[in-house]
């Protein structure tokens, strides 16, 4: 879960030892799935993707590769937007953000607000980013 920044799974709301039981898995298929479930939709939260070790075949032209990430970028979007409505929702469900948090022993509320925060983070740097390209030309 690392992007450069410190893991959202810091523990500054978990203790080391919830944190090694965490990813230590065990024998708990549910618990497993839990993490597993919480884990994709941090990522896509936070913009976060797995690394891919599959080679990608670029597109060929200029107009091919923008659509290409046109798409890729759209997708990363509904992704994101679904996630975030699981994170901040108020659902009680069997695999619901407050269940899972509940299950895995883990401050969802505490979760929930260093989400805020590194997004906040990212807002800012990109905007910082923009400012700072824009005055440059």
């Amino acid at each position: 879960m690392e992007d450069g920044g410190s893991s959202l799974f810091a523990p500054d709301f978990l203790t080391p030892s919830q944190f090694a039981d965490l990813r230590r898995a065990g024998n708990d298929p549910i618990k497993n799935l839990m993490f597993a479930v919480l884990e994709q939709a941090l990522r896509d939260v936070i913009g976060v993707g797995k690394i891919s070790v599959r080679r990608r075949k670029y597109k060929s032209t200029a107009s091919q590769r923008e659509r290409a990430a046109m798409k890729q970028s759209g997708r990363a979007s509904a992704l994101r937007r679904d996630a975030q409505r699981w994170v901040f929702g108020d659902g009680d469900g069997p695999f619901s953000f407050r269940t899972c948090c509940e299950t895995l022993e883990i401050d969802g509320e505490r979760l929930r607000e260093r989400i805020r925060e590194r997004r906040a983070r990212r807002r800012d740097h990109d905007a910082y980013a923009i400012h700072n390209h824009s005055s440059q030309c």
